[in-house]
């Protein structure tokens, strides 16, 4: 019976402590001196989490990643169609993340977004 009561708090203490990655989240990329906004939404249905994007100066929206994976506060999100991923580690309401499309690489780190 102690091993079970340790167990559940266990649990507990890791759901009351782990960050909500659901949501609409904000970040620029940086490309040739430009910035590109780029808004992640990541949206949670029956236990099973999927995402989409929106590139608002490219009038884009709800494009959807084909994969979206978080554990241990990392996610990763992958639009195959497109060749992009995403990998970052949500940090103290934000994530500090790399996005990669074809040879292209660079630092994204994503805020709430407000919408």
């Amino acid at each position: 019976m102690k091993k079970l009561i340790t167990l559940l708090l266990i649990n507990l203490s890791i759901i009351a402590f782990s960050q909500n990655i659901i949501g609409s989240w904000q970040g620029d990329l940086h490309i040739n001196g430009q910035k590109l906004p780029l808004i992640f939404h990541i949206t949670e249905h029956n236990k099973t989490l999927s995402s989409a994007f929106d590139s608002p100066l490219q009038n884009a929206k709800s494009i959807p990643f084909s994969s979206t994976q978080y554990h241990n506060n990392e996610i990763t999100l992958a639009a195959d169609h497109l060749g992009i991923t995403y990998k970052g580690k949500l940090v103290n309401k934000k994530i500090v993340g790399e996005f990669k499309q074809g040879n292209f690489v660079t630092k994204l780190d994503l805020t709430p977004h407000n919408s």
